[in-house]
């Protein structure tokens, strides 16, 4: 097994991962209230900003990879599209 890339998402703790069925978007849950969303074709990251308190964990919709979902520290459940 060989690693194939790495992302630097800053300075804080990563506390989950997850990626869409196509794998070419990754979802970092961050203890700096942000998700950390990695394009992987174009190497890219871009934060979607929600939640007041470390976000703890992340899952795409298995079924259809419609939403993304996001609980944190900040007692709160997030449904990003």
């Amino acid at each position: 097994i060989e690693q194939i890339a790495a992302y630097d998402c800053g300075p804080h703790p990563a506390n989950c991962v997850a990626y869409d069925k196509s794998g070419t978007l990754i979802a970092v849950a961050s203890d700096d209230t942000t998700i950390k969303m990695i394009n992987t074709i174009e190497n890219k990251i871009f934060s979607l900003k929600g939640h007041e308190d470390a976000v703890q964990c992340v899952a795409f919709d298995p079924a259809t990879n419609g939403f993304l979902i996001s609980c944190g520290s900040d007692t709160t459940v997030k449904y990003w599209s």
